[in-house]
């Protein structure tokens, strides 16, 4: 599976689809959420419980800091 950011010029590889995804973007949640991969969501910011009910993984960084212990800790 590739995952790639054409704005940044960025690809990745993955050797298989992702089973434990943190998402930093509410969007980006939102639509996990809605396309049933809500399960693999283990860390989220503080915002993206406005877009999903009922929301319950860590919160393990915002917009603009990122805690990296708290983002090892949930193991994406």
């Amino acid at each position: 599976m590739r995952v790639s950011v054409p704005a940044l010029g960025t690809a990745l590889d993955l050797p298989r689809p992702a089973v434990r995804v943190v998402s930093l973007v509410s969007s980006a949640t939102e639509l996990l959420f809605t396309l049933g991969a809500g399960e693999t969501v283990v860390g989220v910011t503080p915002y993206c419980a406005r877009y999903v009910e009922g929301l319950s993984v860590p919160v393990v960084a915002d917009y603009v800091d990122a805690d990296p212990e708290a983002i090892r800790a949930v193991a994406p």
